[in-house]
């Protein structure tokens, strides 16, 4: 959804992560590996840590510009990996 750079989605991450920051919440921005990602990490770990660093390519520019206090990143919620790999 987000590592093929879709702007729309891209936009509406934005507004939505801005609006709740807005009304002073603590936002935390993470990628759930699910579906066709979790495939991904099962059939070609490589290939699919690639997806991940673009899709945060392309979020980086969402959470750049919004305040470091409120917006926190994580990488990749429960990596469907092992901990050796992860790590």
């Amino acid at each position: 959804l987000v590592a093929d750079g879709n702007g729309a989605a891209l936009r509406a991450i934005q507004r939505g992560v801005a609006e709740l920051v807005g009304l002073g919440f603590a936002v935390l921005v993470d990628m759930h590996p699910s579906g066709d990602l979790r495939a991904a990490f099962e059939r070609d770990p490589a290939s699919a840590a690639e997806r991940v660093v673009q899709a945060w390519t392309a979020l980086r520019v969402v959470i750049a510009d919004l305040p470091e206090d409120s917006v926190y990143p994580e990488l990749l919620n429960e990596p469907p990996m092992e901990r050796s790999d992860w790590l």
